[in-house]
């Protein structure tokens, strides 16, 4: 364990480093960057439609279903209106080839293709109006009370998530950091382990804050200004301060717990 912890100090120290004084690696950053290029050069090409692939969790699979289905009701249409062809194989009494009718009549061709269409059509259509895609902050003011209260118990259900999976994390660094001290038999060795787990639970503090500015931010504070908007309730400044800077995870279920009741009291 001493030797495992000392070959990842030594090969990610510049990542520490930079975690200790608040500051990304180059590389994170270069990936951050690309990453909100490609969502944002999405977004602006394609629109609704872009918004459904980043936010539906199987869109590509969904569309990848729909065009199988589609190829497959192409393929037995061609299959049912083909010309029937003369077999080099089949030959009557006086050597003459026989032509082989179509392998499938066209009244079942069509009803197999009918069909086959509009399961396609039914998936690519519920998948599309899937209530994810929905809960776009840019619409919260456009949605229905039932609609909004669905996006905020989905958004109190991604927070809380989060916060379980950051204790997770440090509960993971923290029984590595027990052991590997365990482990260690002078006290060079145990101020080590100390010094690597408490930059690695650093690192896992700033990255906490950044997954949280990203992807939570600012739709939690857009929907609870619309909740306490349609609850015509007046806006606390404990709460804003909480939404804008949680500070860990106890402060990540605040807001789920927030957010829980503004919506749980917002009549259907």
């Amino acid at each position: 364990m001493r030797e495992k912890l000392l070959i990842t100090l030594r090969k990610r120290w510049l990542p520490i480093l930079l975690g200790i004084i608040g500051v990304a690696s180059p590389v994170d950053i270069f990936k951050e960057h690309i990453r909100a290029k490609i969502m944002d050069w999405i977004v602006e090409r394609f629109g609704g439609f872009g918004h459904w692939l980043l936010n539906y969790p199987v869109a590509f699979v969904t569309l990848a279903m729909g065009v199988a289905f589609i190829y497959l009701a192409w393929i037995v249409i061609a299959e049912a209106f083909s010309v029937p062809k003369k077999s080099e194989r089949l030959t009557d009494l006086y050597n003459n080839p026989i032509s082989v009718p179509p392998r499938i009549t066209k009244r079942w061709g069509l009803a197999f293709a009918f069909t086959v269409l509009l399961m396609a059509t039914g998936i690519i259509y519920a998948a599309f109006t899937f209530k994810n895609y929905a809960c776009d902050p840019a619409h919260y003011a456009d949605l229905s009370r039932s609609d909004l209260k669905r996006c905020a118990s989905l958004e109190v259900k991604r927070l809380r998530k989060f916060a379980n999976d950051s204790d997770g994390e440090f509960d993971r660094i923290t029984m590595a950091q027990l052991s590997a001290g365990s482990n260690s038999k002078t006290p060079e060795e145990r101020h080590r382990v100390f010094v690597i787990g408490t930059q690695l639970q650093m690192e896992a503090t700033r990255r906490f804050g950044a997954d949280y500015d990203d992807y939570f931010k600012a739709d939690t504070i857009m929907l609870r200004t619309e909740l306490l908007k349609r609850l015509r309730e007046p806006s606390e400044v404990a709460q804003d301060l909480n939404y804008q800077f949680p500070t860990n995870s106890n402060g990540i279920k605040a807001v789920a717990d927030n957010l829980e009741g503004l919506y749980k009291r917002l009549p259907d």
